[in-house]
């Protein structure tokens, strides 16, 4: 937790509202990409190799204006949960802050 203060604290005003989501992306497991080279001469074999391993091609589906495979669709529904927690705890972790900001002001004037 130490680490995400740190980054947070340092990172948060440099990427400002872009922050969330570079920091969601790094906590995020690994996904893999694999880039085939057309010019090969064993291209086909490749791809039909990457076929039978259920990979899928974005780029064809992204040309051909198909809809997303629906583990993007999952994906995103977790990527704005885990979003919309972050923004809830950075949300209340202000709240706390101000509220010990405020005790050790009164603490502060009480004790002159």
């Amino acid at each position: 937790m130490l680490a995400l203060d740190n980054f947070d604290f340092y990172y948060g005003p440099l990427f400002t509202n872009k922050w969330p989501s570079i920091r969601l992306g790094l906590l995020m497991p690994n996904k893999f990409a694999a880039v085939v080279n057309r010019f090969s001469s064993s291209f086909e074999v490749n791809k039909n190799i990457m076929e039978s391993l259920g990979t899928i091609n974005l780029i064809k589906q992204i040309v051909n204006n198909r809809d997303p495979p629906k583990e993007v669709g999952i994906i995103r529904k977790r990527f704005d949960s885990k979003l919309s927690k972050l923004q809830e705890n950075k949300t209340n972790n202000l709240v706390r802050f101000q509220q010990i900001l405020q005790i050790q002001l009164i603490t502060m004037l009480k004790a002159v």
